[in-house]
């Protein structure tokens, strides 16, 4: 048996031209030589002419469609019975009984072919002729089939009304005594249900339109009613392919040597009357003959649309689904002629009920292409219109341009992009973060609404965040708050993010990268020293979690348990989406912790490279280094005293390295004699460096106690003393941003009526790219930090950011807090098919979603944020985040 496919193809634009160009040289047999339907895309027409034609292609299929079940024995008064079923369901059936019962046995005499024997003997050679006889018996079956296609009502065959049925016979050779088929075989019965096509009649007409106004209207493709329509095609498409499958792959074979010629059955000289068609002008002749010439023979007829339209006329329609009937009558009086009813299994009977299948199907197709290609139409139209398909990261672009059209240059998203500076000072380097497009474009920072503030000790209280369990650091500097809002059609972004930190040469400062945890606090989950030209590039990752409507229609049926749990575990999420860094400036902390004056180091780029590698590789104490002279003494005595203390510093490490690589010596002089003195001395200058960072864990070497090494402080347990303790309860009330998640999921649940609007955790990636140079001519290398060089990286930063702030007691006065939160738009399906199938204009969303977090973040009515020239139109597609502003204002009036 063949395998029956019972799914329509989809459309192709190639296949379905060579439909219409075959349709349309038929068209022009049948209609005036004046007139010229062509493809709707070559005639100019409106948007409602597409509906239209949806409307007219539709009730032609259906009207089609009658037209071949009435071929097979629908008559007009069983569809007013049918039509009186009121309120309940509707259905064909095809039932089948075969029996096979033994008839008769038979025997016959078989003779072989005759041959000649030879004998030789005394008196000579004879011959003799001989034959074999056998004996055959032949069985002899009797198959039968009657089958029988109806409509029944509800759920009850019995009150049916028959279309066709027929007893069918044939006999069966067996050369044995085993029944060739089952004794008896009942089919499971193929069912449709035309409910709906039924119910489109009114008045004996067919009058399918789509309800223009209904909110799951989008296009005149994607909408209830066509949807409705193709679940209907497409269940009869199914219900025709199982019956011509039972006629052709399972009757018809039983009959093996039947010399009937079953190719001939097919539709394919049946003029097909459902093609989308337009046309600009008509002649008056040429309509008035489709007027005088229309008549109205099918089973159902057509209602005629309102409004006038480019669209073919109904009477048109009439012409084509006329010349179906006509085309199959021709057809089937050419089966009659090739299957004659000899009470046989393949009679004209069978043939017509294929025949009529196989234009059912065709139909269905052919609906579904035309319906198809008016959405194909739309696509066409606005690629034509734009110039080109756009991409995702081309609508991003869009949206940078739209956002600085429509909104403040206050409240307008912001580039991503900040030097690290003090006032009236060269850049030190820059931070940001940038979007790579995937389709392999140049890089650029990413757009994101900010809302800055400014703390410093006299008006603020200072942020902080712990290094380890006894340190923590308090900070002060730029506070900025980021909303980054992304977009995402069918799942892809069209960019990824990645964090870029650059210094310049001779400069440096550290970067802190975790979350906010709580009022005032920071915590820091790694860190890294970005110097001399090191360029780092940290991957992002963006993890949505659902969105507020979403969250809350999944918890709707769950247990007063279950949504606590569930609650809990989302506020965590919440939480999460606050990922943040911040950025230390290094030198302006040295002048304070060396009690230098400000700028002091500003041209001291010896001395400041020194100070780093002092305090990073040595762990030197900054009491050793700093001055201590008079106050008010001129800064290049200050800036002399502490050279003088670096190079005291740097004498002793030498004499340290010294002693080491003696003492090496002299071991190797005891261990293996004089000849090998020469080697172990080159062995020991190798060694000498991590020779020196050995002893330098000794805390004697240099006469005083040192400063713990990050990894020792780990195991520490934290115990504070009591002024410190005290100092820090009172300092952590600072600016509360964990409240801020909070917030937009409540308005995010109010205003996004969509559902898609997503809050977006961000967190690096485990493996980071570093750009570095070892000194100024060197060439640049690239190397790529995992667990282990992050690890390394962060407690290097740790240990000089503990040196820079005297182990927390020192504040950062120049620092920055970037806080970022993240959301993303998610369209379920691609731009374009947004656009096209949805009928959404994915700006007026995004501009919403803008338009909600932009209003929290400032903290400002949305009316505000709005230049006043473009108020009326934005409030015009986000009514609803306005209206929320004017319930507000009657609340507190």
């Amino acid at each position: 048996q063949k395998t029956v496919q019972h799914h329509m193809r989809s459309f192709e634009e190639t296949r379905f031209r060579q439909q219409l160009d075959t349709a349309l040289g038929k068209v022009r047999t049948i209609l005036h030589t004046s007139r010229e339907p062509t493809y709707p895309d070559q005639v100019f027409h409106q948007y409602e002419d597409k509906y239209m034609l949806v409307d007219l292609l539709t009730n032609t299929a259906l009207a089609a469609e009658m037209n071949n079940l009435e071929l097979i024995g629908l008559k007009p008064e069983h569809l007013k019975t049918i039509q009186e079923w009121t309120n309940r369901s509707v259905s064909l059936r095809l039932q089948v009984e075969e029996k096979c019962v033994f008839d008769r046995k038979q025997e016959r005499k078989v003779e072989s072919p005759e041959y000649v024997t030879e004998t030789k003997g005394v008196f000579g050679t004879s011959t003799k002729s001989e034959k074999i006889v056998t004996t055959v018996t032949d069985y002899f079956w009797k198959f039968s089939v009657s089958w029988e296609i109806f409509a029944f009502k509800g759920n009850n065959p019995e009150e049916k009304l028959t279309l066709l049925q027929r007893n069918g016979s044939h006999e069966i050779l067996t050369s044995t005594n085993a029944t060739p088929k089952p004794a008896s075989v009942v089919r499971p019965p193929v069912d449709v249900n035309i409910t709906w096509a039924i119910s489109q009649i009114k008045d004996s007409r067919f009058g399918f339109k789509v309800n223009r106004s209904s909110s799951t209207c989008h296009t005149p493709r994607r909408n209830s009613d066509v949807d409705a329509a193709f679940s209907h095609f497409n269940q009869v498409y199914s219900w025709t392919q199982k019956v011509s499958a039972y006629y052709t792959s399972i009757l018809f074979p039983v009959h093996q040597a039947h010399g009937l010629d079953v190719s001939k059955i097919h539709d394919r000289d049946v003029f097909m009357p459902v093609v989308p068609l337009f046309e600009e002008e008509r002649s008056e002749a040429g309509s008035l003959e489709s007027t005088t010439k229309s008549t109205d023979t099918a089973l159902v007829g057509l209602s005629a649309p309102e409004g006038q339209s480019v669209a073919l006329p109904v009477q048109d329609l009439n012409l084509f689904l006329a010349e179906q009937q006509r085309t199959l009558n021709e057809k089937l009086a050419e089966l009659t002629k090739m299957f004659p009813d000899n009470g046989g299994l393949i009679t004209y009977n069978e043939a017509k009920v294929i025949l009529a299948a196989s234009n059912i199907q065709r139909v269905g197709q052919h609906h579904r292409d035309g319906i198809n290609y008016v959405e194909f139409m739309l696509r066409k139209q606005l690629i034509a219109a734009i110039g080109k398909e756009i991409t995702p990261a081309d609508f991003t672009d869009y949206m940078v341009f739209h956002s600085r059209k429509i909104f403040k240059p206050a409240y307008a998203p912001q580039l991503f992009s900040y030097a690290v500076r003090q006032p009236d000072h060269f850049p030190e380097g820059t931070v940001g973060i940038d979007a790579r497009p995937r389709d392999g474009s140049v890089s650029s920072p990413v757009y994101t609404i900010v809302r800055h503030s400014f703390a410093s000790p006299e008006n603020s209280k200072p942020m902080r965040f712990s290094i380890n369990a006894a340190t923590s650091v308090p900070f002060f500097g730029d506070r900025y708050l980021h909303a980054y809002v992304s977009h995402q059609f069918s799942g892809e972004s069209g960019s990824s993010l990645n964090l870029v930190a650059r210094a310049r040469q001779f400069s440096n400062f550290i970067v802190l990268f975790g979350t906010i945890t709580g009022p005032g606090l920071f915590e820091p989950k790694q860190a890294l020293v970005v110097q001399n030209k090191d360029d780092i590039t940290i991957p992002l990752n963006l993890e949505t979690i659902p969105s507020a409507q979403e969250f809350r229609d999944a918890i709707e049926s769950l247990s007063p348990e279950q949504q606590r749990f569930a609650k809990a575990y989302r506020s965590m999420q919440l939480a999460s989406t606050l990922f943040g860094f911040v950025v230390l400036q290094v030198k302006p902390q040295l002048e304070k912790l060396l009690k230098l004056p400000a700028d002091s180091l500003l041209k001291e780029i010896r001395l400041t490279q020194d100070l780093l590698e002092l305090f990073m590789k040595y762990q030197i104490p900054s009491d050793l280094l700093s001055y201590d002279g008079s106050p008010t003494a001129a800064v290049p005595e200050k800036v002399a005293e502490v050279k003088k203390n670096v190079k005291a510093i740097q004498d002793m490490i030498a004499e340290t390295k010294e002693k080491e690589l003696a003492q090496v010596h002299q071991e190797n002089l005891y261990r293996y004699g004089k000849e090998t003195l020469k080697t172990n001395a080159i062995f020991s200058a190798v060694c000498s460096t991590a020779s020196l960072d050995c002893c330098m864990m000794d805390g004697d070497s240099f006469g005083g106690p040192q400063l713990e090494s990050n990894q020792a402080r780990k195991s520490h347990t934290g115990v504070k003393h009591k002024h410190e303790q005290a100092d820090s309860d009172s300092e952590d009330e600072g600016e509360d941003y964990t409240q801020i998640p909070e917030a937009l999921d409540a308005k995010f649940e109010k205003l996004d009526s969509d559902g898609a609007l997503r809050p977006t955790i961000i967190t690096t990636s485990d493996t980071w790219t570093k750009k570095s140079q070892a000194s100024v001519l060197a060439t640049p290398t690239t190397s790529y930090l995992d667990q282990t060089g992050l690890e390394t990286e962060r407690n290097q930063a740790f240990d000089l950011i503990d040196a820079l702030s005297r182990s927390g007691s020192l504040p950062f006065e120049h620092a920055s807090l970037h806080v970022v939160m993240g959301a993303t738009h998610c369209f379920d399906k691609t731009l374009i098919e947004t656009v096209v199938q949805d009928n959404v204009n994915p700006i007026e969303k995004l501009e919403r979603s803008l338009l909600i977090i932009g209003s929290t973040i400032h903290e400002e009515e949305p009316r505000a944020l709005i230049k006043e020239e473009h108020l009326e139109v934005v409030e015009k597609y986000s009514p609803a985040v306005f209206l929320l502003e004017a319930a507000k204002d009657e609340v507190s009036q």
